[in-house]
Protein backbone atom coordinates (compact mmCIF):
# COMPACT_ATOMS: atom_id res chain seq x y z
CA UNK A 1 0.00 0.00 0.00
CA UNK A 2 1.07 3.60 -0.34
CA UNK A 3 0.82 6.31 2.29
CA UNK A 4 -2.38 8.29 2.61
CA UNK A 5 -0.62 11.06 4.53
CA UNK A 6 0.34 14.12 2.46
CA UNK A 7 3.88 14.04 3.86
CA UNK A 8 4.97 11.57 6.51
CA UNK A 9 7.05 13.32 9.17
CA UNK A 10 9.41 10.34 9.20
CA UNK A 11 10.13 10.72 5.47
CA UNK A 12 11.41 14.26 6.02
CA UNK A 13 12.98 14.29 9.50
CA UNK A 14 14.81 10.96 9.17
CA UNK A 15 16.41 12.15 5.93
CA UNK A 16 18.10 15.18 7.50
CA UNK A 17 21.65 15.50 8.79
CA UNK A 18 20.16 17.10 11.91
CA UNK A 19 18.39 13.85 12.81
CA UNK A 20 21.66 11.92 12.70
CA UNK A 21 23.48 14.63 14.66
CA UNK A 22 20.84 14.76 17.41
CA UNK A 23 20.87 10.99 17.92
CA UNK A 24 24.58 10.41 17.38
CA UNK A 25 24.88 9.50 21.08
CA UNK A 26 22.94 6.27 20.64
CA UNK A 27 24.89 3.69 22.55
CA UNK A 28 26.40 0.91 20.45
CA UNK A 29 27.35 -1.00 23.61
CA UNK A 30 23.68 -1.03 24.65
CA UNK A 31 22.68 -2.23 21.17
CA UNK A 32 25.35 -4.96 21.29
CA UNK A 33 24.06 -6.12 24.68
CA UNK A 34 20.44 -6.13 23.51
CA UNK A 35 21.14 -8.15 20.38
CA UNK A 36 23.39 -10.61 22.23
CA UNK A 37 20.67 -11.17 24.84
CA UNK A 38 18.05 -11.77 22.15
CA UNK A 39 20.29 -14.16 20.23
CA UNK A 40 20.85 -16.23 23.37
CA UNK A 41 17.30 -16.07 24.71
CA UNK A 42 15.62 -16.90 21.39
CA UNK A 43 18.36 -19.34 20.32
CA UNK A 44 18.65 -17.73 16.90
CA UNK A 45 20.69 -20.15 14.77
CA UNK A 46 23.50 -19.27 12.40
CA UNK A 47 22.29 -18.84 8.84
CA UNK A 48 18.80 -17.63 9.83
CA UNK A 49 17.22 -15.09 7.51
CA UNK A 50 16.65 -11.85 9.39
CA UNK A 51 14.89 -8.62 8.38
CA UNK A 52 15.57 -5.38 10.28
CA UNK A 53 12.59 -3.09 9.54
CA UNK A 54 13.18 0.67 9.86
CA UNK A 55 16.87 -0.11 10.21
CA UNK A 56 18.14 3.48 10.07
CA UNK A 57 21.89 3.54 9.46
CA UNK A 58 22.11 -0.18 10.16
CA UNK A 59 23.32 -0.13 13.76
CA UNK A 60 21.40 -3.26 14.80
CA UNK A 61 21.66 -4.96 11.38
CA UNK A 62 25.45 -4.82 11.51
CA UNK A 63 25.47 -6.33 15.00
CA UNK A 64 23.10 -9.09 13.90
CA UNK A 65 25.40 -9.97 11.02
CA UNK A 66 28.23 -10.68 13.48
CA UNK A 67 26.28 -13.77 14.54
CA UNK A 68 26.54 -15.27 11.05
CA UNK A 69 22.96 -14.44 10.12
CA UNK A 70 21.70 -13.50 6.67
CA UNK A 71 20.54 -9.92 7.27
CA UNK A 72 18.40 -7.51 5.28
CA UNK A 73 17.77 -3.93 6.43
CA UNK A 74 15.07 -1.66 5.04
CA UNK A 75 14.21 1.96 5.77
CA UNK A 76 12.15 4.68 4.11
CA UNK A 77 14.95 7.25 4.59
CA UNK A 78 17.33 7.13 1.62
CA UNK A 79 20.06 9.07 3.47
CA UNK A 80 20.06 6.49 6.26
CA UNK A 81 20.36 3.62 3.80
CA UNK A 82 23.24 5.36 2.03
CA UNK A 83 25.05 5.59 5.37
CA UNK A 84 24.20 1.97 6.18
CA UNK A 85 25.70 0.76 2.92
CA UNK A 86 29.03 2.39 3.82
CA UNK A 87 29.35 -0.11 6.67
CA UNK A 88 27.87 -2.99 4.76
CA UNK A 89 29.43 -6.29 3.66
CA UNK A 90 28.16 -9.29 1.67
CA UNK A 91 26.16 -10.70 4.60
CA UNK A 92 23.87 -7.63 4.71
CA UNK A 93 21.51 -6.18 2.10
CA UNK A 94 20.29 -2.61 2.68
CA UNK A 95 17.45 -1.15 0.64
CA UNK A 96 15.13 1.86 0.67
CA UNK A 97 11.69 0.41 1.30
CA UNK A 98 8.42 1.34 3.01
CA UNK A 99 7.63 -0.95 5.94
CA UNK A 100 3.90 -0.76 5.16
CA UNK A 101 4.55 -2.94 2.13
CA UNK A 102 5.56 -6.61 1.94
CA UNK A 103 9.28 -6.93 1.24
CA UNK A 104 9.74 -10.71 0.75
CA UNK A 105 6.67 -12.82 1.39
CA UNK A 106 6.99 -15.86 3.68
CA UNK A 107 10.78 -15.49 3.54
CA UNK A 108 12.21 -14.54 6.93
CA UNK A 109 12.82 -16.54 10.07
CA UNK A 110 12.99 -13.39 12.22
CA UNK A 111 11.84 -9.80 11.78
CA UNK A 112 13.16 -7.07 14.07
CA UNK A 113 11.43 -3.73 14.60
CA UNK A 114 13.58 -1.89 17.14
CA UNK A 115 14.03 1.43 18.93
CA UNK A 116 10.41 2.62 18.67
CA UNK A 117 10.03 2.21 14.91
CA UNK A 118 6.28 1.62 14.94
CA UNK A 119 3.17 3.79 15.42
CA UNK A 120 4.46 6.56 13.18
CA UNK A 121 1.26 7.06 11.19
CA UNK A 122 -1.83 8.98 12.30
CA UNK A 123 -3.99 6.76 10.11
CA UNK A 124 -4.40 3.57 12.13
CA UNK A 125 -4.85 1.54 8.94
CA UNK A 126 -1.26 2.38 8.03
CA UNK A 127 0.06 1.19 11.39
CA UNK A 128 -1.99 -1.98 10.96
CA UNK A 129 -0.51 -2.36 7.48
CA UNK A 130 2.97 -2.39 9.03
CA UNK A 131 2.10 -5.35 11.26
CA UNK A 132 0.27 -7.12 8.44
CA UNK A 133 3.32 -6.74 6.18
CA UNK A 134 5.63 -7.98 8.94
CA UNK A 135 3.44 -11.06 9.33
CA UNK A 136 3.49 -11.69 5.59
CA UNK A 137 7.28 -11.29 5.49
CA UNK A 138 7.66 -14.05 8.08
CA UNK A 139 7.69 -17.77 7.44
CA UNK A 140 5.18 -19.83 9.40
CA UNK A 141 6.44 -20.11 13.01
CA UNK A 142 8.79 -17.18 12.35
CA UNK A 143 9.29 -14.58 15.08
CA UNK A 144 8.72 -10.83 15.27
CA UNK A 145 10.75 -8.92 17.88
CA UNK A 146 9.24 -5.50 18.51
CA UNK A 147 10.99 -3.00 20.81
CA UNK A 148 8.64 -0.18 21.72
CA UNK A 149 8.17 2.52 24.32
CA UNK A 150 6.12 1.75 27.42
CA UNK A 151 3.07 4.04 27.31
CA UNK A 152 2.57 4.20 31.09
CA UNK A 153 6.27 4.84 31.74
CA UNK A 154 6.28 7.64 29.15
CA UNK A 155 3.24 9.31 30.69
CA UNK A 156 4.87 9.29 34.13
CA UNK A 157 8.32 10.46 32.98
CA UNK A 158 7.71 12.80 30.04
CA UNK A 159 10.36 15.53 29.82
CA UNK A 160 8.39 18.45 28.38
CA UNK A 161 11.28 20.80 27.57
CA UNK A 162 14.91 20.19 26.72
CA UNK A 163 17.77 22.05 25.06
CA UNK A 164 20.66 20.21 23.43
CA UNK A 165 23.67 21.84 21.74
CA UNK A 166 25.79 19.81 19.34
CA UNK A 167 28.43 21.16 16.97
CA UNK A 168 27.26 24.67 17.93
CA UNK A 169 23.78 23.81 16.63
CA UNK A 170 20.96 24.39 19.11
CA UNK A 171 18.10 21.90 19.42
CA UNK A 172 15.13 23.14 21.45
CA UNK A 173 12.81 20.21 22.09
CA UNK A 174 9.27 20.18 23.45
CA UNK A 175 7.20 17.08 24.16
CA UNK A 176 3.53 16.59 24.90
CA UNK A 177 0.92 13.85 24.80
CA UNK A 178 -1.98 14.68 22.49
CA UNK A 179 -4.73 12.35 21.31
CA UNK A 180 -2.83 9.33 22.63
CA UNK A 181 0.32 10.25 20.72
CA UNK A 182 3.70 11.54 21.88
CA UNK A 183 4.35 14.70 19.89
CA UNK A 184 7.93 15.93 19.91
CA UNK A 185 8.77 19.28 18.28
CA UNK A 186 12.42 19.91 17.39
CA UNK A 187 13.24 23.59 16.81
CA UNK A 188 16.73 23.93 15.34
CA UNK A 189 18.90 27.03 15.34
CA UNK A 190 21.82 26.45 12.98
CA UNK A 191 23.91 29.62 13.12
CA UNK A 192 20.86 31.83 12.65
CA UNK A 193 18.96 29.53 10.32
CA UNK A 194 15.75 28.17 11.87
CA UNK A 195 14.20 24.79 11.13
CA UNK A 196 11.29 22.91 12.68
CA UNK A 197 10.76 19.15 12.62
CA UNK A 198 8.45 16.77 14.42
CA UNK A 199 8.32 13.25 15.78
CA UNK A 200 4.83 11.88 16.32
CA UNK A 201 4.36 8.37 17.70
CA UNK A 202 1.21 6.54 18.77
CA UNK A 203 1.07 5.29 22.35
CA UNK A 204 -0.01 1.64 22.55
CA UNK A 205 -0.85 -0.38 25.62
CA UNK A 206 0.34 -3.97 25.84
CA UNK A 207 -3.22 -5.13 25.24
CA UNK A 208 -3.55 -2.96 22.11
CA UNK A 209 -0.32 -4.31 20.67
CA UNK A 210 -1.33 -7.88 21.42
CA UNK A 211 -4.71 -7.29 19.73
CA UNK A 212 -3.10 -5.92 16.56
CA UNK A 213 -0.68 -8.84 16.45
CA UNK A 214 -3.49 -11.36 16.83
CA UNK A 215 -5.42 -9.64 14.04
CA UNK A 216 -2.63 -10.52 11.62
CA UNK A 217 -1.76 -14.02 12.80
CA UNK A 218 0.93 -13.20 15.36
CA UNK A 219 0.80 -14.57 18.90
CA UNK A 220 2.88 -13.00 21.70
CA UNK A 221 5.03 -15.69 23.34
CA UNK A 222 7.48 -13.58 25.39
CA UNK A 223 7.57 -10.11 26.95
CA UNK A 224 10.49 -8.11 28.36
CA UNK A 225 10.81 -4.69 29.98
CA UNK A 226 14.33 -3.53 29.05
CA UNK A 227 17.41 -4.37 27.00
CA UNK A 228 18.65 -6.75 29.71
CA UNK A 229 15.44 -8.73 29.05
CA UNK A 230 14.11 -8.14 32.55
CA UNK A 231 10.47 -9.08 33.19
CA UNK A 232 7.95 -6.57 31.85
CA UNK A 233 6.27 -4.30 34.39
CA UNK A 234 3.54 -2.35 32.60
CA UNK A 235 3.98 0.65 34.92
CA UNK A 236 7.71 0.91 35.59
CA UNK A 237 9.55 -0.82 32.73
CA UNK A 238 11.20 1.65 30.33
CA UNK A 239 10.46 -0.51 27.29
CA UNK A 240 7.88 -2.96 26.00
CA UNK A 241 9.72 -5.71 24.11
CA UNK A 242 7.49 -8.33 22.56
CA UNK A 243 8.31 -11.59 20.82
CA UNK A 244 5.43 -12.82 18.66
CA UNK A 245 5.23 -15.99 16.58
CA UNK A 246 3.49 -16.29 13.24
CA UNK A 247 0.72 -18.84 13.66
Amino acid sequence: MSSTNKIDWCSTWFNTDYYHLLYAHRNNDEAELFIKNLILNLRIPEGAKVLDIACGKGRHACILSKYHLKVWGIDIASNSIEEAKKNSHPAITFEVFDMRNVYKKNYFDFVFNLFTSFGYFENEQENDATIQSISENLKKKGLLILDFLNAEFVKKNLKENEQIIKNNIEFNITRKISKNRVVKKIQINDHGQQYLFEENVRLYTLNELTTIFNKFGLSVIKTFGDYHLSPLNEINSPRVILVAQKI
